[in-house]
């Protein structure tokens, strides 16, 4: 089990987020924003604790687009996620609907 804790009053930005390892759990701490410009990634197995942060997910190669893939436990808490980009979106969560937005 491997379980990781990141964030805090500061404001995270990636281009691609992969959170991964087997039967772990990544929880994000604190209320600085994280911005994920391309793809957020849950891996099989692991947990994504989303905490109190707002999260937003941008197009960073074109639409359509996919920015947020989960194949893994996604857990909201009271964050909200809000997506930036200026066409049709897909959000692939693993043995769910996957919800278009547009």
């Amino acid at each position: 089990t491997t379980s990781k804790n990141f964030g805090d009053s500061s404001n995270w930005t990636f281009y691609n987020l992969t959170v991964s390892g087997a039967s772990g759990t990544t929880a994000a701490n604190g209320a600085g924003g994280v911005t994920v410009t391309n793809v957020l990634t849950i891996g099989a197995s692991h947990t994504l604790t989303a905490g109190a942060k707002t999260w937003t997910l941008s197009d960073g190669t074109g639409c359509p687009c996919t920015p947020f893939v989960a194949t893994g436990v996604f857990t909201a808490n009271t964050s909200t996620f809000k997506y930036t980009g200026n066409g049709a979106t897909n959000i692939a969560l693993h043995d769910r609907p996957t919800f278009a937005f547009c």
